[in-house]
């Protein structure tokens, strides 16, 4: 027992030591790690909530495709933004400060990346987890306009306290606990195929058309239902460097790691959520909500069937993605303070203000908020892969000067933002996001290469 304390200190001292610092080589770990982490982070719930949504807005084969195309755009982006974590051992923040300049990443990184968007996906996933539970227990879990009862809010913030712990200690203690929860999640992909088999008829799903839907939106829906999948995990994609950075600078590891902790599983998970979705529209849920996987299980009987403990199992797998928001977010607000000893109580601080604005509704704005992490997340994936890859060739240094803030960095993510926002609303014949990252992306070097021949 004193050993483990000793050992979790130990690992606690060393994540505050290297929040502000690259990882060394002789610290890399295998590039299972990686995998592990982003399969716990992928193997959850809200996986399965994504996969529910396209079916609001498109038929079934429609959605499968658009499921696949935005895991292709983020598997793009995660194995660029991951090697240069592996390459580097730099942070995201880092990273950011080199291309952004350090006010500039700064602010950007903490309002618009990994700290504010962080903590706002911990307050979702952590009022799945205690949604669950206030189903199981007959309370009431709010809705559009409405929050949620005394004893499921208390519950809830109580839920997010407990999930900042591990975190706190450190990026090994997820990885383990990955190897823990990921097990479990099982029993909700076999229950998915279950369902898929015995209870939602073929005919059902290929002759399902969403309310509203025509042949004439099929392009504009695709592109905007594309756009949310990409949503989904665009800040886990742009952030890859954070776990990555612990691991080996191989190419082959980073894109094994990439593809089979992250793709393969986010677009199995997903699928298996659609079928969830379609069963419990077939037993009476409204399409335009089969998206919130609390009231699937709801619907199908769950609480007061022989799958109870699904309920409870689905609160103890919110940990695995939380722990990473957590992480994440605190290693941004780490770096915007420059204090590392104060790394856990940011976490703890960001967990909590994340598992308040679970309390006041943030879940029922689903949809819109996927659409916004995907228009202004996206570009900052442009501008730092235009940075390292083209302007730097991969090359980055520790004590270099930085400027306070690069402009041409600035302006290039606000008008990819815009562009992303432009498709979204105006003429959606694009996937908005990846119009915005090749926006970025290009408006930067452009940027870049204009200053310096001034």
């Amino acid at each position: 027992m004193q050993s483990n304390k000793k050992s979790h200190e130990s690992e606690g001292a060393v994540e505050d030591v290297f929040s502000i610092k690259p990882i060394p080589l002789e610290m890399r770990k295998p590039w299972t790690y990686h995998a592990a982490f982003w399969a716990g982070v992928c193997f959850v719930l809200a996986a399965m909530m994504v996969g529910g949504t396209p079916i609001s807005f498109l038929p079934a084969g429609l959605a499968v495709i658009s499921i696949i195309v935005g895991n292709i755009v983020l598997l793009t982006i995660f194995v660029l933004t991951s090697y240069l974590g592996a390459r580097t051992g730099f942070s995201t923040y880092l990273l950011a400060e080199r291309a952004f300049g350090s006010t500039g990443a700064r602010t950007l990184i903490n309002l618009v990346v990994s700290g504010i968007p962080a903590f706002a996906w911990f307050g979702v996933e952590t009022w799945l987890a205690a949604a669950a539970i206030a189903v199981l227990f007959g309370w009431d879990i709010g809705g559009p306009g409405r929050i949620m009862d005394l004893p499921s809010a208390t519950f809830l913030l109580l839920s997010g306290i407990v999930m900042a712990i591990p975190p706190m200690l450190g990026i090994t203690s997820i990885a383990y606990l990955d190897y823990i929860m990921v097990p479990i999640m099982a029993i909700f992909t076999i229950y998915g195929i279950y369902l898929a088999v015995a209870v939602v008829p073929p005919e059902f799903i290929w002759s399902y058309i969403p309310s509203g839907f025509s042949p004439g939106m099929t392009l504009t829906n695709f592109m905007l239902t594309t756009n949310l999948v990409v949503g989904a995990i665009m800040v886990g994609a742009t952030i890859a460097a954070d776990s990555a950075r612990w691991i080996k600078p191989e190419k082959k590891n980073v894109i094994l790691a990439s593809v089979l902790g992250f793709f393969a599983v986010a677009v199995f998970m997903e699928i298996v959520g659609m079928y969830y979705a379609f069963a419990a529209i077939k037993a009476g849920l409204s399409p335009e909500i089969a998206w919130n996987i609390v009231l699937v299980l709801k619907t199908l009987g769950v609480p007061s069937g022989p799958l109870w403990p699904l309920l409870i199992f689905a609160w103890l797998l919110q940990f695995t993605t939380n722990i990473a928001n957590a992480y994440a977010g605190g290693l941004a607000l780490t770096n915007v303070f420059k204090r590392p000893k104060w790394r856990k109580w940011l976490i703890l601080a960001g967990s909590i203000i994340g598992s308040i604005a679970a309390v006041l509704g943030l879940i029922w704005y689903w949809v819109a908020y996927l659409t916004a992490l995907a228009n202004w997340v996206a570009p900052v994936a442009g501008v730092l892969i235009g940075e390292y890859y083209i302007l730097r060739k991969g090359q980055a240094s520790f004590n270099e000067s930085m400027p306070k803030v690069r402009i041409e960095a600035l302006l290039a993510w606000f008008l990819g933002g815009l562009i992303s926002y432009y498709f979204t609303i105006y003429i959606p014949y694009l996937i908005p996001s990846v119009a915005g990252l090749l926006v970025a992306m290009i408006l930067h070097v452009l940027g870049y290469v204009m200053r310096k021949s001034i």
